[in-house]
């Protein structure tokens, strides 16, 4: 597995799929801090893309 992208030491990896199951965490789970972007799943750590994108633009700062 892989991370698609490294900011300022937060992990962002890109699942576009219907479910995140456990195993999907395990690449950026070794990072402090992590998000995975997601097509519907909405948790702790895990954001739908289109909500990932309008909170980036408006709060970039929270992100990065």
């Amino acid at each position: 597995k892989e991370i698609d992208f490294i900011y300022n030491s937060t992990a962002f990896e890109l699942k576009y799929q219907e479910k995140i199951i456990s195993r999907d965490y395990k690449a950026v789970s070794t990072f402090k801090k992590y998000y995975l972007i997601s097509k519907k799943t909405f948790d702790k750590n895990t954001l739908p893309l289109p909500v990932f994108l309008i909170l980036l633009e408006r709060h970039p700062e929270k992100f990065i």
